[in-house]
């Protein structure tokens, strides 16, 4: 009989020896082998791999207080390995230790021979892989869980109040240091409720990939949990989660910041020095209003105020399943011209160029002959006219809504509203929202469901089964998908989309894939994966998404 190479046995007792390590009996919620690259039991990946592995779980040993946090290497390339482990930051030293020596033997067991892997724990990751993973922003895998009752009343209102809590929680986790970027906080919601909210980043990430991962995170939370009582998003860099209980332990709590109270003092007169990188102030709003000549009322109302009391918002005619009947395809095709000249008129007619950067359904007004008015410039920018981008550290908007370039970076320009337009384009099409398409018995967004259908040349399936199918709605499918491209530089300029809708002799570029697009998965294989928790009102697991590239 020939004997096990030496490497392997130790291999062997070290994982069983983790193994017996103590369970505090909690399961995995997801985890992921990557397909990049194997390994052999008996090689020297195999025993640097168990060598780290046993030095995470003695590090967490070894530290009776800390962070929870422990990135660390073993080996030389090309069989060099390194590992991140991170306890959510409210859990004691305890729970830490004894998450870890869970994870250790549990990754081992579910990617065997994967030089690349990652656990989720409630309350701690670990990952190891064969490349550099130290102070890089990585969105991908994920995965994502939703609390399994609804909000039922002042859905807007809730929604508002989630924004607003980690939008602040976001702030002051990415102010924290190389040991410890983590808040929670809560928040009062409609009807007497309290929200609770937990934002955390690994702490090797700088200020800037923190914030670029917890937007990417907060951004899913209509995919995810849209008018959902609690849920979670959790990718290898960053996790966020909300509940309308008190999930975390009260000794790491900290409350959240007030919202910054508007200035009292009158503003001054607006600039053509209009630059205001990195800041959202007021300015905009009332330059907007000034230099918007008469003329262009026709398509945009500036003064929002004596008009709302007269118009109705249009999502309203397409949330509701009776009255979405009532826009046939003639005045769709109405509303969604005006919404494009409108913008054509803020990129290009408009003595400054002006970005909108809230451009969504709600914002659009439309008057007793169903003419679109575009709303709300409270976060309305201004270019000058040779200026092409800017930038911000503040990130604002509509999830769903804002272009990637804009989520992860804080760039924005004409192209980040022919985005939104696109999306809104899709939106009109479907008669769904973006924050909650529903696809049958499967999980998908609104951008991935039309992208599927554009590439199976079953694009019917995208339409409002209330229109009547003809050649202009496929064509404004096909304007949509060229809109909400992922890279800026393929979208068309609001002036080419005129022309599009305008003139059906003109030929279309091909459109290339859509961004923040989610996979199609079966509500059946959904439910397989479910984590049963011990509390009814906690989060389950609905809709695990794992994606092998990062978007």
């Amino acid at each position: 009989m020939i004997a096990p190479p030496r490497s392997a046995v130790l291999l062997l007792l070290s994982l069983l020896a983790l193994a017996a390590v103590p369970a505090h009996g909690a399961a995995p919620l997801s985890h992921y082998c990557w397909l990049t690259g194997n390994f052999t039991a008996n090689g020297t990946y195999a025993t640097n791999l168990n060598a780290l592995l046993t030095s995470v779980v003695a590090s967490a040993n070894a530290t009776s207080v800390g962070y929870g946090f422990y990135n660390l290497s073993a080996g030389k390339s090309p069989d060099a390995v390194n590992a991140i482990a991170l306890c959510r930051g409210d859990v004691g030293a305890a729970d830490c230790r004894s998450c870890l020596n869970d994870s250790a033997p549990e990754i081992a067991r579910q990617c065997p021979v994967q030089k690349e892997a990652i656990i989720w724990y409630d309350n701690c990751m670990l990952r190891y892989s064969n490349r550099s993973i130290f102070r890089a922003m990585e969105v991908s895998p994920f995965f994502y869980m939703s609390n399994p009752s609804n909000v039922t009343n002042n859905v807007d209102q809730f929604n508002q109040v989630l924004r607003n809590l980690t939008d602040g929680l976001r702030d002051r986790a990415v102010s924290g240091n190389s040991t410890r970027k983590f808040a929670v906080g809560n928040a009062t919601a409609p009807n007497f409720q309290t929200l609770f909210g937990l934002v955390q980043c690994t702490p090797d990430l700088s200020q800037q990939d923190c914030d670029g991962c917890l937007v990417r995170a907060i951004a899913q939370i209509p995919q995810c949990c849209n008018q959902k009582q609690g849920g979670r998003v959790v990718v290898p860099s960053c996790n966020i989660m909300f509940e309308v209980y008190p999930f975390f332990d009260a000794s790491a709590y900290e409350s959240p910041p007030s919202p910054p109270q508007s200035p009292v003092s009158p503003l001054p007169p607006p600039t053509n020095n209009t630059s205001t990188k990195g800041k959202d102030t007021n300015s905009g709003r009332i330059a907007l209003i000034i230099t918007i000549p008469a003329v262009g009322l026709a398509l945009l109302i500036a003064g929002i105020l004596c008009i709302c009391l007269r118009s109705r918002r249009m999502k309203t005619n397409f949330e509701d399943p009776v009255r979405r009947r009532q826009p046939d395809w003639e005045r769709r095709q109405k509303i969604i011209g005006g919404i494009a000249r409108g913008l054509l008129y803020l990129h290009e007619d408009s003595r400054l160029r002006i970005i909108h950067r809230d451009l969504k359904a709600s914002n659009i007004l439309l008057d007793a002959e169903m003419n679109p008015k575009i709303s709300d410039f409270g976060t309305a920018r201004l270019f000058e006219v040779d200026q092409t981008q800017d930038a911000t550290s503040r990130v604002v908007g509509t999830y769903g809504y804002m272009a990637p370039e804009y989520v992860m970076h804080g760039f924005f320009s004409v192209k980040s509203d022919v985005f939104s337009f696109g999306v809104l384009l899709l939106e009109i099409i479907s008669g769904q929202k973006i924050s909650c398409f529903r696809n049958g018995d499967t999980t998908e967004n609104l951008l991935g469901y039309a992208w599927r259908s554009w590439r199976e040349e079953t694009p019917l399936n995208l339409i409002d089964p209330s229109l009547a199918v003809g050649s202009s709605i496929l064509r404004c499918i096909h304007v949509g998908l060229l809109c909400v491209q992922e890279v800026e530089a393929n979208r068309p300029t609001m002036g080419a989309v005129v022309s599009m809708l305008s003139s059906h002799s003109t030929a279309l570029p091909l459109p290339s894939q859509p961004a923040f697009i989610l996979p199609s998965i079966p509500q059946s294989d959904i439910a397989s994966r479910a984590v049963v928790t011990h509390s009814n009102k906690e989060s389950v697991n609905e809709a695990s998404i794992t994606e092998p590239y990062p978007r």
